[in-house]
């Protein structure tokens, strides 16, 4: 009997869904047809253009979506990755033409009074400021376009480099229309915030951030269960979006720029295995607490080479080289060797109810602010140091790698015998 209940209230939430939205094909210049999907809303001020990030949309953005209609707003959700038939990925969005976003925009627009807002979550924001460029370049000075808003927007180049710097998308300089940042406290890119909205600035872009207390994403996986925090915020975007959208329709377009935008390189920055390392070679102090309230510091070190893994347990492939890691320790017990982690910005009892479930063989220290993580400048998780004996980082990597290979182990081994 629940078993059927829950089936019959599933198919009734489906079916409300199917009523209130509409499915739409537009055929664009280039031939490919672009699915979009509305949720209408009488007497609408704005119209909505919401594009889907590199995941798809869930069933955290349609309730959104739904909501935003049932309060007056006129909403079209595109999930470009799929009317296109790409893999899904960071990269393809990266590199997406602007054109898509572009014609969607001035269909969108066409014998229509309202104002229209591009918006998306983390990389749905490279083809939205790419396309919002393209569409600028003709409309000039019109104001068709009232502006951008972005949850937690991914806007790098690419993956930087361990100890560098990010670099930003070329079109953040040349974007005239303003943009409001909606960004989660405990999302990755929490502490790097300050650097994209001066990035914005320096193009000459009227943009606004807000800080989303409390939450890593506003709209987690199917899979994944919105904190209670997180459905608050979700409940409250209506009211949110009706008193900053006013702001953004109201602000000046930035200055006119000629310059073109590059070709954008192919390379994803992404490091396919360990690598010499090429920043600052002191490290950052790390002096924190593990999960028990136990203290650790990086000082206490020296003298062995030593692992520094940065990670979080939303992330797959944090989580999947742990093996590794741990298969890595074991090898390396008799040498003078430590394997420590930093947890980026989750709770101990998180952390503590996470390692009941995955053997962990290794300390893990709690960053739960991530400041110590932004001070380490990373920028993709997992993010690993290798430190030699003289207490300098010698090797690093920026992605999941398979730790415990005979070539890993020789290199760190050659660690120790070139110190005293």
């Amino acid at each position: 009997m629940r078993l059927l209940i829950i089936l019959f209230l599933s198919c009734w939430f489906n079916l409300s869904y199917a009523k209130t939205t509409e499915e739409h094909a537009l055929t664009l210049s280039d031939a490919s047809e672009i699915i979009l999907q509305q949720y209408p809303a009488e007497n609408a001020e704005y119209r909505l253009l919401w594009v889907a990030n590199a995941f798809g949309f869930r069933d955290s953005h349609r309730h959104v979506a739904a909501s935003l209609a049932k309060a007056g707003f006129d909403v079209w959700l595109t999930d470009l990755q799929e009317s296109l038939f790409m893999t899904r990925s960071v990269h393809n969005m990266r590199t997406l033409s602007g054109h898509y976003v572009a014609e969607l925009l001035e269909h969108l627009q066409k014998d229509n009074d309202k104002t229209l807002i591009v918006l998306g979550t983390h990389s749905a924001a490279m083809p939205i400021l790419h396309g919002a460029h393209t569409a600028q370049v003709k409309l000039g000075d019109d104001r068709t376009l009232g502006g951008i808003m972005l949850f937690s927007p991914s806007l790098y180049l690419k993956v930087p480099q361990l100890g560098e710097d990010a670099q930003y998308l070329p079109v953040l300089n040349l974007n005239r229309l303003p943009v409001f940042i909606f960004q989660a406290e405990e999302d990755g890119n929490r502490w790097h915030l300050e650097n994209l909205l001066q990035t914005f600035y320096a193009g000459g872009s009227h943009v606004y951030a807000e800080i989303l207390p409390g939450i890593r994403s506003l709209f987690p996986f199917d899979d994944e269960p919105a904190s209670a925090m997180a459905k608050t915020i979700q409940q409250s975007l209506p009211n949110k979006f009706k008193a900053r959208l006013p702001l953004l329709r109201n602000s000046p377009l930035a200055p006119m720029r000629k310059a073109a935008l590059p070709k954008l390189d192919t390379d994803s920055g992404v490091d396919l295995g360990l690598k010499p390392y090429r920043g600052k070679v002191q490290p950052m102090p790390i002096a924190l607490a593990d999960a028990n309230g136990k203290h650790y510091n990086l000082t206490d070190y020296q003298g062995r080479v030593t692992v520094v893994n940065f990670w979080a347990s939303w992330c797959p492939p944090c989580v999947e080289e742990i093996p590794s890691l741990n298969r890595l320790r074991e090898k390396m017990q008799d040498a003078r060797f430590s394997l420590i982690s930093v947890n980026y910005a989750e709770k101990p009892a998180t952390i503590r109810a996470f390692m009941q479930q995955v053997v962990v063989d290794f300390p893990v220290l709690m960053d739960t602010e991530g400041q110590v993580s932004a001070q380490w400048k990373i920028f993709a998780y997992p993010s690993t140091f290798v430190i030699n004996p003289q207490g300098k980082i010698a090797y690093g990597v920026n992605a999941g790698i398979e730790w415990d290979t005979p070539e890993i182990i020789s290199t760190l081994h050659s660690l120790l015998d070139d110190s005293p």
